[in-house]
């Protein structure tokens, strides 16, 4: 494709969003930013072409890095697995990845 191979080229290839991408999303949510965060999440979905197992393994990916207490992380740890299994037994997967993005806020409120 190119014989310079920068950041931009990898997530291209790879079909991965940018963890600051995901941070952002997180960030919007934890913020008490549900709309924002929402809006983010479905652009960051659409331009990389990404499944909502992709997005939900590097949502968990980036919880574990985010800077919150222990007890908040284990919180949302638990609900990424209980959205991955019903993503994966069939359910709609925006619909989930909403309803972990209420979490994630709802955690951010009770600071």
């Amino acid at each position: 494709m190119s014989p310079n191979i920068t950041d931009e080229l990898i997530y291209t290839v790879a079909s991965v969003a940018r963890p600051k991408e995901i941070k952002e999303v997180i960030s919007l949510a934890f913020g008490n930013n549900f709309q924002k965060a929402r809006d983010k999440l479905l652009e960051t979905m659409l331009a990389h072409g990404l499944s909502g197992l992709d997005i939900i393994k590097q949502l968990q990916k980036e919880i574990l890095e985010t800077e919150i207490e222990p007890q908040k992380k284990l919180a949302l740890i638990e609900k990424c697995g209980e959205v991955e299994f019903r993503m994966s037994e069939g359910a709609d997967e925006f619909v989930q990845l909403e309803a972990l993005l209420s979490q994630i806020a709802l955690a951010g409120l009770k600071e």
